[in-house]
């Protein structure tokens, strides 16, 4: 058999480490993302954080003294690399002083610790919050012991008396503290229990406009009994349908939480979850606006010590070998790899939020009556220019904030029985209680709306919100006397 080298030419689609990276980073939630960022800065030193400095003239996250949006647009003729490090060494011409003292060391990073301090330690982050609020100078020291007496729950626990006397304070003073332990996030932290917590919460929310009177009632006078879910109890002492508890309830899981400091440290709490949110939605009463608010607090960017080092090879200075430049140019490019993919991340949720706002801007604006029921993940991923895979690992375990003070899930846009659910909710919330509406009566009423389900399936939204039967609200109803 004779030996022959034989040339062919073949198309082989190969997959780089950097679409790879996109992905995985993509798909993970904000509290994930977060994570990684954490073990990406412990593994690269050429990679460090700072706090965001925003435009003064479009508000958006400044890259050191240039703006992104409205600056200077790079040529794309130049090297990737070598301008990506060219345009980091701009970062630090506002900043030069920062780091005279640091001799490049990455524990006297301030901004770094700060952050570490925010991940990791929540006395910590609840004091920075308390130094930066306006407490009288005078009673710092009473302020920092009653920060670190709140405990694991967001509880703050302690003896008035003992206090007093220990810091020579008075009443209104202790008060004064308190109060002011009570303003910092997490809303409800310093409070003396659950109740208390979620009492300040949705003060909080009455304060922005997005209050609820029936949440804040039920909290003050029925905590107990809607805590071990006796609806019909409470619908029955304050004269209102049963579905307004459980409707009021809903409201109270999804945006208040009774452990304010389990929030923080990413334990579940026992009665409700506080995810935050990816995206924000505004309507300021004429348009909506929406904000991606992911790393919205912080920046990354390049190492000060490690920028400096490359600038002097640059200069022909001492001191930095090539086989340096080499090692420094390697964190250099996996930094490079890991911001891009994280502005890549930025810009998918970007275009799925302004779709998502136009696909379902009569909800955002009017409420449920106005959902869009036929919005899916194919016609997002069509309306982007997106493949629909990106657009499912994209809103994976991520939420949006509308502008009813809500925070939902991703899937909640594309559930289709969003929008029968509510109506059920209407029409059994005015229902007459002697005749209580059947579930083939409802599947009628919702025909007329244009709404055609099965009976099984009203059967099935009304039991998923908590609503009993015909049979058992008319049973209730007699039981009542009424």
């Amino acid at each position: 058999m004779d030996i022959r080298q034989i040339t062919d030419v073949r198309q082989i689609q190969t997959i780089s480490p950097q679409f790879i990276l996109s992905q995985r980073l993509l798909q993970l939630t904000s509290m994930e993302l977060v994570q990684e960022i954490e073990a990406e800065l412990s593994e690269n030193p050429a990679l460090e954080m700072v706090e965001v400095v925003t435009c003064p003239f479009c508000h958006r996250p400044m890259e050191g003294s240039r703006c992104p949006d409205c600056g200077q647009k790079p040529s794309a003729e130049e090297d990737s690399l070598d301008l990506f490090i060219r345009q980091r060494s701009q970062d630090y011409e506002t900043d030069k002083n920062e780091y005279e003292d640091a001799e490049g060391e990455w524990e006297d990073d301030p901004a770094r610790n700060q952050f570490s301090q925010h991940v990791g330690s929540f006395h910590d982050y609840l004091m920075s919050g308390f130094l930066s609020s306006q407490y009288p100078a005078g009673l710092r020291e009473l302020g920092e012991y009653l920060v670190y007496s709140v405990n694991e729950d967001g509880f703050l626990k302690f003896d008035s008396e003992e206090v007093r006397v220990k810091f020579e304070a008075s009443e209104e003073e202790v008060k004064l503290i308190v109060e002011v332990i009570q303003a910092l996030e997490p809303i409800g932290v310093g409070a003396e229990n659950p109740r208390e917590a979620l009492m300040i919460q949705l003060k909080a929310l009455a304060e922005e406009g997005k209050g609820n009177a029936l949440a804040e009632k039920l909290i003050a006078e029925h905590f107990e009994d809607l805590g071990k879910g006796r609806h019909e109890k409470i619908a029955e002492e304050l004269g209102i349908p049963i579905v307004r508890v459980s409707e009021t309830q809903e409201y109270i899981k999804r945006n208040l939480n009774p452990y304010p400091a389990r929030a923080y440290s990413g334990r579940t709490p026992e009665l409700v979850a506080m995810p935050r949110p990816a995206i924000a939605v505004k309507y300021d009463g004429q348009r909506l606006t929406y904000e991606v608010l992911e790393l919205s607090d912080f920046q990354l960017r390049i190492s000060k010590s490690y920028m400096d080092m490359y600038e002097r090879y640059q200069a022909g200075g001492g001191g930095v070998s090539r086989d340096e430049v080499s090692h420094i140019r390697d964190y250099f490019r996996r930094a490079k790899f890991f911001l891009d993919s994280i502005g890549q991340r930025k810009e998918t949720l970007d275009k799925i939020a302004k779709a998502l706002c136009e696909e379902q801007s009569d909800f955002l604006i009017h409420g449920l009556p106005h959902f869009n029921a036929g919005l899916t993940q194919g016609r997002l991923a069509e309306k982007t220019g997106l493949h629909e895979s990106t657009v499912s690992r994209a809103m994976s375990g991520k939420f949006v904030l509308v502008p009813g003070g809500e925070i939902l899930s991703f899937d909640f846009f594309f559930d289709s029985s969003v929008r029968p659910k509510e109506y059920i909710k209407n029409m059994l919330a005015n229902e007459d209680g002697k005749n209580p509406i059947s579930d083939g009566d409802l599947a009628k009423l919702l025909s007329a709306k244009g709404i055609d389900i099965a009976r099984r399936t009203v059967a099935k939204y009304r039991e998923d919100m908590g609503i009993p039967s015909s049979y058992e609200r008319k049973r209730s109803k007699k039981t009542n006397g009424d």
